[in-house]
């Protein structure tokens, strides 16, 4: 299996995990990512970490804690792949 774990602000929110069932569907939620897991097939699982609010360095520790994870759960890392929807530079958490 490979993976593609993808994050950015509400745009790519729409369908977000659920931590107990990351195959549960919400088909009144579906954003890019949804749409790149079907176009992709069974090779690879799209995880979406998107969330409203999301700045840049929260992308940037989103995808490092998830990428290090599947690393940790015996993913090879050449299976890992990351899409970021980056936000406007100037938006940052407080």
């Amino acid at each position: 299996m490979k993976y593609v774990l993808t994050t950015g602000c509400s745009f790519t929110n729409n369908l977000r995990l659920n931590p107990d069932d990351v195959n549960q569907l919400d088909e009144n939620r579906l954003s890019w990512p949804y749409y790149l897991q079907q176009e992709s097939g069974d090779e690879y699982k799209v995880l979406n970490y998107g969330g409203a609010t999301n700045d840049n360095v929260s992308m940037c520790r989103i995808q490092l804690y998830h990428i290090d994870r599947l690393i940790k759960e015996g993913v090879n890392p050449n299976d890992i792949s990351i899409i970021t929807q980056w936000s406007d530079s100037n938006r940052s958490s407080i």
